[in-house]
């Protein structure tokens, strides 16, 4: 059984390897730090990155998501000793791949041991054309995409977050929080509307698809006013001698519906894609759509 853990652990590892790759390749293209790389020996890096790359896309999963992890990380451990006998065959010592690879392993556990924290549960839920378990597979996403693709953060976001702080504007912790709180409160609900439903009545698909819309119709809405309630700086105080301060305009970096808004736009397209209405519910929609 293939499971939306799976489905997670495969494109966020697929999202590492890629900058990874990337992040070579500009090295090698670099006008003075490419000048003293051995280009050949990247290649061959790269290339046991995608050999990796392939190995996670073909996985099959296994009886259970415990037992889906460890073998993912040892096919990770496998790669990262690779590149490690690679390095040494130079003299080098364990290098910028090792880390990442090290990292991965470590923030795949992390990703794992926190979904066990939550309070539901979304460890070995079959990734299936389940409305239900689609919203699922991408609030995973989500929750994994934090801790494996963290967010980069420039210079001027850093000074903002620090001033933020300062002055008792939420800070990116509490709005992910929030909307981490949110995601899971329509959840929760959502899954008891469903445990509700009589599942021999004739109409109990076409329900499970409605009650899982609505619930990331709620999602969104909240989400969007967690956002709205996060108010912008305008500017931020810098010193400028021993007695002035200047105050420079701050970035646009007002908390936006970012990653949560997208894992729910596709959640939604997913759905309508997988799950197409009944007859009489594609009825009901063309009559909706006259009448607007």
């Amino acid at each position: 059984m293939s499971s939306i853990l799976v489905r997670a652990f495969k494109a966020l590892i697929d999202r590492v390897l890629n900058k990874s790759i990337e992040d070579s390749i500009a090295d090698d293209n670099g006008m003075f730090y490419g000048y003293f790389r051995d280009t050949k020996h990247s290649e061959q890096q790269r290339g046991l990155s995608r050999t990796l790359q392939k190995c996670i896309a073909d996985f099959a999963s296994e009886d259970t998501d415990k037992n889906n992890l460890a073998t993912i990380k040892e096919q990770i451990s496998k790669i990262d000793n690779a590149v490690e006998l690679l390095r040494a065959k130079k003299s080098w010592k364990r290098g910028g791949l090792n880390d990442t690879l090290s990292e991965l392993n470590s923030s795949l556990d992390r990703f794992f041991r926190s979904l066990n924290e939550r309070p539901f549960n979304f460890i070995d839920i079959a990734d299936d054309d389940d409305p239900f378990n689609l919203l699922c597979a991408h609030a995973v996403y989500y929750l994994g995409e934090h801790i494996i693709c963290p967010p980069g953060e420039g210079m001027l976001a850093k000074i903002y977050e620090t001033v933020s702080n300062t002055i008792s504007h939420s800070t990116a912790i509490e709005i992910r929080g929030k909307k981490e709180e949110c995601l899971m409160k329509h959840i929760l609900k959502c899954k008891e509307k469903l445990d509700g439903l009589d599942k021999e009545k004739p109409n109990y698909k076409e329900l499970r698809k409605t009650f899982v819309l609505e619930a990331i119709d709620a999602i969104q809405r909240e989400n969007a006013g967690i956002c709205e309630e996060s108010k912008p700086i305008d500017s931020i105080p810098v010193q400028v001698t021993l007695i002035a301060v200047a105050r420079v305009k701050a970035p646009t970096i007002k908390p936006s519906r970012g990653r949560l808004k997208v894992a729910m736009d596709n959640a939604l397209e997913e759905i309508k894609e997988r799950c197409p209405s009944s007859e009489k519910e594609k009825t009901e929609e063309d009559k909706s759509m006259l009448s607007v």
